[in-house]
């Protein structure tokens, strides 16, 4: 009996660490949308990944 008590504080709490995990991925992702550094930060970094993807297309593009 105290074996099932032990798995289950263990499964809660391992619940519990998930959720706080969850918790702070959500806040972070709702103040990443509302903090304009935060988005302009984002966009130069997927403008500077695109460059990348550009420059690696254009190096493997065949050329006729």
């Amino acid at each position: 009996m105290t074996e099932l008590l032990y798995g289950l504080f263990d499964v809660l709490w391992i619940v519990c660490i998930v959720l706080i995990a969850g918790f702070i991925l959500l806040t972070f992702v709702a103040s990443c949308e509302y903090n304009p550094w935060l988005q302009e930060t984002a966009a130069r970094q997927r403008r500077h990944l695109l460059r990348g993807l550009d420059a690696a297309i254009d190096i493997e593009a065949p050329q006729w």
